[in-house]
């Protein structure tokens, strides 16, 4: 089994809606339905299929944000020794971050990061070398050929993504049947956050680096006896 192309996906909504599928605005129409279900789809959670591995290359501390991840989703920068993660600080603390040096060892490596605008900032400034990361890639529209495909893994594209287009043509229509194609729609949804999601205790969107932080903090608070 093979990956829907866009190109068919779009025909295929058509169909469903019983509009032409050689027509030139439909079929415009049908694309941007798509496009847009996909990016509500993705932007629900952070989604373990959009997370691939990369390497920043810091110099003096700085290294510019890859245009191609989301910086507001889930974000993970890896210690160059591989021992474990360069701790997240806020921005607007990131002046008054380990000031107090005592007892703490000479530090070679990165060990705490922020963002400022479309930069990682690291500390120790001295810093230069590479980084690894894992972090979720932006979603990428489709377009209306056989070579482009819905980010969506193998199957979702037909079993979720065309009932949530769908969906959304017919709740900007006001026809009667969008409470049944909503109740299905949701279903999928939670099923394939439920098979992708990257924690199964965040809140439901994860825009914040200080919300997440704030909530494994209460998280812990709850679980002390």
């Amino acid at each position: 089994m093979a990956k829907v192309p866009a190109s068919q996906l779009i025909t295929d909504l058509l169909n469903r809606l019983n509009l032409n599928t050689a027509g030139t605005l439909e079929r415009v129409d049908a694309l941007r339905l798509l496009n847009y279900s996909q990016r509500e789809i993705c932007q629900e959670h952070s989604l373990s299929f959009l997370y691939p591995p990369g390497t920043l290359s810091v110099v003096t501390g700085a290294a510019t944000i890859p245009a191609t991840i989301d910086a507001g989703k889930l974000l993970t920068l890896g210690r160059v020794s591989g021992d474990g993660d360069i701790d997240y600080v806020e921005l607007d603390r990131w002046y008054e971050a380990d000031t107090d040096t005592y007892l703490q060892p000479a530090q070679t490596e990165p060990y705490v990061y922020t963002i400022a605008g479309s930069q990682f900032l690291f500390k120790p400034s001295t810093f230069s070398g590479t980084v690894p990361y894992i972090a979720q890639l932006l979603v990428v529209d489709m377009t209306d050929a056989s070579n482009s495909y819905s980010v969506l893994p193998e199957g979702w594209e037909t079993s979720l993504l065309l009932i949530d287009a769908e969906y959304e043509y017919r709740r900007l229509q006001n026809e009667p049947q969008t409470t049944e194609l909503l109740a299905r729609r949701n279903a999928k949804r939670e099923a394939l956050y439920g098979s992708y999601r990257t924690s199964k205790i965040q809140a439901k969107t994860d825009r914040e680096q200080k919300e997440r932080k704030i909530e494994k903090a209460q998280l812990s608070d709850e679980a002390e006896p």
